[in-house]
C-alpha cells in the first residue's frame, strides 16, 4: 500500500552492531471488533426457558423503549435557521419559539404537556458561557433566576436525556 525507500543505518550497541529502519511508516490497518458468544449462549439459554407470549412482549417493549422523543427549539431571531435544522434526523419534532414572549415559559409549557422526551435541542445565539434565546440569557450568573423554572424541565424528560446546546461560541 505504502512503498518507500527504506534507508537502514548501522549502530553500535554495546560493541555489536544492529540495524533498524531509520524510515518507518506507520500505517492503520482496519478496525477490529471482537464479539463475545456468551451473547449467543445467552440468547439460547433465554429462548428455552420463556414461553413464546413473553418472548414477543419482551420484544414489544424493548421497540418501545428504543424509540427515541426528540424535541428542537428555535429561537425566532436566528438567521437562516431552516438552513441549520436541515441537518437534523426527520424524526425530531421542531418548535419555533416566538417572538416576544418568554422563550424559557414557552419551552416549559411545551414540555408541561409532554413527556420522556429523550434529548432537548436549543438552537440559540451564544457568547461564550452564555446561551441567548430571545431577550433570556443564561449564564452561570443568571441560573438561579431561573432554577426553579429549569428544574421542572426534568419532569418531562428520561433519566437519561440530552440537553444539546447549539449556539456561536457557547462552549468558547
Amino acid at each position: 500500500m505504502f512503498t518507500s525507500k527504506k534507508k537502514t543505518r548501522t549502530k553500535s550497541v554495546s560493541g555489536s552492531r544492529s540495524r533498524y529502519n531509520a524510515n518507518r511508516l506507520i500505517m492503520q490497518l482496519e478496525p477490529r471488533i471482537m464479539f463475545d458468544a456468551a451473547a449467543v449462549a445467552t440468547a439460547d439459554a433465554t429462548v428455552k426457558t420463556e414461553p413464546a407470549d413473553s418472548a414477543a412482549k419482551n420484544t414489544a417493549d424493548a421497540t418501545a423503549s428504543e424509540a427515541r422523543h426528540e424535541v428542537a427549539f428555535v429561537d425566532p431571531a436566528l438567521q437562516n435557521s431552516k438552513q441549520l435544522l436541515s441537518g437534523l434526523d426527520k424524526v425530531i419534532e421542531v418548535v419555533s419559539l416566538q417572538s416576544g414572549q418568554d422563550p424559557l415559559k414557552q419551552i416549559s409549557d411545551y414540555l408541561a404537556s409532554h413527556n420522556n422526551i429523550s434529548a432537548l435541542h436549543l438552537f440559540s445565539h451564544g457568547t461564550p458561557g452564555n446561551v441567548t434565546l430571545g431577550n433570556t440569557v443564561l449564564a452561570a450568573d443568571t441560573l438561579n433566576e431561573h432554577a426553579q423554572q429549569l428544574e421542572s424541565w426534568k419532569q418531562s424528560l428520561t433519566t437519561d436525556a440530552d440537553i444539546l446546546l447549539y449556539g456561536c461560541d457557547v462552549a468558547a
